[in-house]
């Protein structure tokens, strides 16, 4: 009733059955049966049965019930307990639980590092992933292990082999940064596009300005839009992201994530794709309202110039007082080279532009 592989799914009916099989004290059943059921108290109860029984994976999921306090008073210490019963009968799931709780401080402090190497080794040796790429971390920041760039390098690749996007991401910025391994920024490259094929989009974002700046690849405008088309979609479609969700915090680039930016600087260029200022405000504009100074001080070089947009010194200086508030340097030089040309009334219709954008968060820029 629950496989879907020969008649139609019934829940109910798959319930019923286990049910009735518990009665016989089958173990296994025990384990299944509460994954067809919402009532946590009575899957504890069933779980618990299977459990003092021996079923490693019923212990696995008593182990998350305690920790989560899923119909059962929320407990760390017999969480741990439980972990520890299907962890040594060779469950992975339970090891790598075990892993991540002793390297946080949902069991207390201090953090046991130690221990954690011990449980991810363990499922790391059977070829997990995760554990692969938890393991790598641990031989990288020398928690609970001596530092080890090689055998960081090791397990990562174990891991990125396997599609782990974590693990392939971090062998890229190894070799963009020569940490660990000799500067390469052709391997860096590759590692870092494996991942953005699968959809990372700090990969993609890296990718694109590998292109752009030709670092391990011959120098590409046309590839470079292509992978920042890729993450300027992305956010478009994010509508709840933050000025601080672009900002990548891992290496090598510690920097805000403004593929619109770069979008608009190819469109200008005209190189391998072609000329459209149009194109290139549009794009402008999308980084000026994600709050990127920039952009907000490239679109108002357009509206000074006439360039894919009308001439219109009132939303140039708008912009510029806006990037200067965002600390883009030199910009006060531009608002005040053109505030020479404008009437007061239109300064202080862009003074209040700019404020109703910037009080707004860039909701009410019109």
């Amino acid at each position: 009733y629950f496989s879907l592989k020969e008649i139609p799914i019934n829940y109910k009916q798959s319930v019923k059955h286990c049910g009735f099989i518990c009665e016989t004290w089958n173990s296994d059943v025990f384990h299944f049966w509460p994954r067809n059921s919402m009532r946590y108290q009575e899957a504890f109860k069933w779980l618990k049965m299977s459990a003092d029984q021996g079923n490693n994976d019923a212990e696995l999921e008593l182990g998350s019930m305690y920790e989560n306090g899923f119909g059962i008073k929320q407990d760390n210490q017999e969480a741990l307990k439980w972990y520890i019963k299907s962890a040594e009968k060779g469950n992975i799931s339970a090891q790598l639980q075990l892993g991540k709780l002793h390297s946080s401080h949902m069991i207390g402090d201090p953090l046991n590092y130690f221990e954690s190497a011990k449980w991810y080794r363990l499922c790391a040796e059977k070829g997990d992933a995760i554990c692969q790429y938890s393991l790598g971390l641990l031989y990288y920041s020398g928690d609970g292990v001596p530092q080890n760039f090689s055998e960081s390098l090791k397990w990562y690749r174990l891991s990125a082999e396997q599609g782990e996007l974590s693990a392939q991401k971090d062998i890229g910025e190894m070799y963009f940064n020569g940490k660990g391994v000799p500067q390469n920024f052709s391997e860096s490259l590759k590692w870092y596009k494996k991942c953005a094929e699968n959809g990372d989009i700090e990969a993609q974002y890296t990718v694109g300005l590998m292109y752009y700046r030709g670092e391990g690849v011959k120098k590409s405008y046309l590839e470079a839009s292509r992978y920042f088309l890729k993450v300027a979609e992305f956010f478009s479609e994010k509508t709840n992201f933050s000025k601080m969700d672009r900002y990548s915090f891992t290496e090598p680039h510690f920097e805000e994530l403004t593929p619109e930016f770069y979008l608009g600087i190819i469109y200008i260029k005209g190189e391998e794709v072609l000329q459209n200022y149009e194109e290139s405000a549009k794009w402008f504009r999308k980084g000026a309202l994600a709050g990127n100074k920039e952009s907000q001080f490239n679109l108002g070089l357009m509206y000074v110039k006439g360039q894919g947009v009308s001439e219109d010194f009132v939303q140039a200086h708008k912009w510029f007082n806006i990037a200067a508030a965002n600390g883009k340097e030199d910009t006060v030089e531009y608002r005040e080279k053109i505030a020479k040309h404008m009437k007061p009334e239109q300064i202080k219709q862009a003074q209040t532009l700019a404020q109703r954008c910037i009080s707004s968060h860039f909701k009410d820029c019109n």
